[in-house]
């Protein structure tokens, strides 16, 4: 085994103290260049600082403490949060950084949360905004009140385990917003969160935002990792294999869907919409397999959390939710279910939804 001569020792050492030098400088200049946030560490940035759970909080944590405009590094990549730039001048900011994991390798740019603005994402954007209108989202509401009855039922006959029928506390999967949200999107009702359809895609949404907070690869330069051999790229074995598990799955939900459409048992639901414009919209079969995917990722966690605020805020206020109850008996009486097209007779209940949504 060579050894290296001992003269060269210390230029080594020299060399490696120098790089190092460098390096913080170099850092310490990008971050006085940036809006204020933490310091973080020169090539690794504030990845560590961000808890794998909630990460939210820290940025509201951050908020506090450095103003309107935080700046953090995941990686050597800069992230800038500042509402006012993404409400007032969306034009110019409302795009997103590169995902490297989530975004290329695991869902082969067809995700529409993964991207840029650029021109898939805008025809995913159209899909969506296709299926969720205000004129569209009234046609949802047969299944909204039949599954917020069977939510409520079960509460009433079970009120020691709430949280079950709300979500599953591990996943946080609530039954009544999982069967809306399919129902909407696949023209398929389901009974409890167990079903294979909701677990196979709460399953890959939850790999999804694993991979998205991943700090291994988001740590180096994106464009220097991309350009290596793939023989090196140690960290694309599993997102690739779950890619094709996903693959298979949302193509398997999409051809039902076509299936159904070809007997003419197809309820009206997304997946049926953007078949019928498939043409127009030039998306191809996986595309729409993955872009009617995307209600599961926004509808069902967030329906659940807004409900569970709701229950700890009426906890909490109970003076408010006696009158909101008040309101109802007076408006809807005792003998029937509130239904929407009471909702402009309960000003109150309406102010109370407000407030849990804000």
């Amino acid at each position: 085994m060579p050894v290296m001569p001992p003269s060269l020792v210390p230029a080594l050492l020299s060399s490696c103290l120098a790089l190092l030098l460098y390096l913080v400088l170099k850092w310490i200049a990008l971050r006085r260049a940036m809006p204020p946030g933490p310091m973080g560490i020169p090539l690794f940035g504030n990845r560590h600082q961000l808890p794998a759970v909630k990460p939210w909080r820290k940025f509201a944590e951050w908020n506090k403490q450095y103003g309107p405009a935080v700046s953090i590094f995941l990686g050597s990549t800069p992230v800038i949060t500042a509402w006012d730039l993404l409400e007032k001048r969306s034009e110019i900011y409302s795009s997103r950084p590169r995902f490297i994991v989530a975004g290329e390798i695991l869902s082969d740019n067809k995700r529409g949360l993964m991207l840029p603005n650029n021109e898939f994402w805008r025809k995913w954007r159209k899909v969506l905004h296709t299926g969720f209108h205000s004129r569209q989202a009234d046609s949802y509401r047969d299944i909204q009140n039949l599954e917020s009855k069977i939510m409520l039922y079960q509460i009433l006959t079970d009120p020691e385990h709430y949280e079950q029928h709300l979500k599953r506390s591990t996943k946080e999967d609530e039954r009544s917003a999982a069967s809306v949200v399919s129902s909407v999107s696949y023209g398929l009702r389901v009974d409890n969160v167990d079903e294979w359809v909701i677990k196979e895609n709460m399953a890959a949404m939850d790999y999804l935002t694993r991979c998205a907070l991943t700090p291994y690869v988001q740590a180096f330069n994106p464009p220097a990792i991309s350009q290596r051999q793939r023989s090196l790229q140690w960290f694309r074995r599993e997102p690739e294999e779950r890619r094709q598990r996903d693959i298979k799955f949302l193509m398997h939900l999409f051809n039902d869907v076509k299936s159904r459409m070809q007997t003419g048992t197809a309820d009206e639901c997304l997946t049926l919409q953007t078949i019928t414009n498939q043409a127009q919209s030039g998306l191809t079969d996986l595309d729409v397999a993955y872009t009617v995917s995307s209600p599961f990722g926004a509808g069902i966690e967030t329906t659940a959390g807004t409900l569970t605020i709701f229950i700890l805020a009426m906890l909490h206020f109970p003076s408010v939710m006696r009158k909101a109850q008040a309101e109802l008996d007076h408006v809807v009486g005792l003998n029937r279910m509130p239904e929407f097209d009471d909702k402009d007779s309960l000003p109150y209940v309406k102010a109370v939804v407000n407030e849990t949504l804000r």
